[in-house]
């Protein structure tokens, strides 16, 4: 009588090995042989399928990592160029608070590559606002874009400065994302699935009563250029 024959996951070692067990009972039945007297794999066939199993499943991830970022993955709101008021050029920085008007306080200050945050005015530009709850800032890319990653320099002027505990990410596509935002000098990165958008805006930044003076130093927004259509701005 012929065994009745399993049918393994040939995508798992024990699958691979059970597929050759079921092979040769089969063809021992078929033969009439004892299966004592069918040879069974040898030590070296099991681990060639073994190997054969292991380097078929890294294989599409060693690629992947091999092939890294796209080639122009980098920081896609950086302007050096761009201007208080209306866009001149992209990407561009807007929002409905600089405090007092002044260049070293304007939005376009949080895209201009200056990290420096451990102070304020002049030397250490940044978008600092007045002390609102309605906040918002955005960064225009004038362009579609793919992006995954923001990351964000609070200015650190402590204790002149404060700092927003939360904010939130919305992006031109409709979607949105929290953050939490720490006390610190360091940069904070926020990761999120790829999207693409032609503009990001942060709001509902909250921070503790009484309200005091909080900045943002800067700004980056990483990802690449995108031909895919995206929601205009």
């Amino acid at each position: 009588m012929i065994p009745e024959r399993r049918s393994p996951v040939l995508s798992t070692p024990t699958g691979l090995l059970s597929a050759i067990e079921d092979c040769c009972d089969s063809r021992t039945a078929k033969a009439g042989l004892l299966p004592s007297k069918v040879r069974k794999p040898c030590f070296q066939h099991r681990l060639g399928i073994l190997l054969m199993y292991i380097i078929g499943s890294i294989a599409p991830q060693a690629a992947a990592i091999a092939a890294g970022p796209p080639v122009d993955y980098r920081n896609v709101a950086l302007n050096v160029d761009d201007v208080q008021g209306d866009a001149k050029s992209f990407p561009h920085a807007s929002s409905n608070s600089e405090c007092r008007g002044l260049p070293c306080f304007a939005a376009k200050c949080a895209i201009d590559g200056k990290t420096a945050n451990t102070g304020h005015g002049k030397r250490f530009p940044s978008w600092g606002p007045d002390k609102r709850k309605d906040l918002w800032w955005k960064v225009e890319f004038g362009r579609a874009v793919k992006i995954d990653k923001l990351v964000v320099y609070i200015r650190a002027d402590f204790p002149h400065d404060r700092h927003w505990h939360s904010a939130t990410i919305r992006f031109s596509d409709g979607s949105d994302q929290e953050i939490e935002i720490e006390k610190t000098a360091q940069p904070q990165t926020f990761k999120f699935k790829p999207r693409t958008v032609t503009w990001l805006l942060l709001t509902e930044l909250v921070q503790k009563e009484p309200l005091g003076w909080c900045a943002l130093s800067e700004v980056e927004v990483w990802g690449c250029d995108s031909p895919a259509d995206s929601n205009s701005p």
